[in-house]
């Protein structure tokens, strides 16, 4: 048994208004959005090579100002990764990429 073609399409009219197709549009990604968030991760990349690691293995030491630990370098470090990642999640754009200027310079300094 056929259906007749005013049925056939009564049924995918039925079909369409219970599941309609998905909408499908091209965005683009905000390149100006991004960058605070890659500045951060880049910041955390750094505190992770160049502060964290050698500071647990004992690679390096904090020849600037002995009486500061290597332990208080990392937590600098750390508050400024975090101060980074904030104001990259806040949209800051230019705080972001100054804190991870900052965490550079310290782990320049330290290592």
């Amino acid at each position: 048994m056929s259906l007749h073609p005013d049925e056939l399409w009564m049924l995918h009219q039925y079909r369409q208004a219970r599941h309609p197709a998905p909408v499908v549009t091209r965005q683009r990604i905000d390149w100006h959005g991004l960058i605070p968030f890659l500045a951060a991760g880049f910041a955390w990349l750094m505190w992770l090579a160049f502060l964290l690691l050698p500071t647990v293995f004992n690679f390096h030491y904090a020849g600037m100002f002995p009486a500061v630990s290597n332990y208080a370098y990392v937590m600098m470090g750390l508050t400024l990764c975090l101060a980074a990642s904030v104001a990259a999640w806040l949209a800051h754009g230019v705080r972001a990429i100054a804190f991870t200027f900052a965490v550079l310079l310290l782990s320049y300094w330290i290592f």
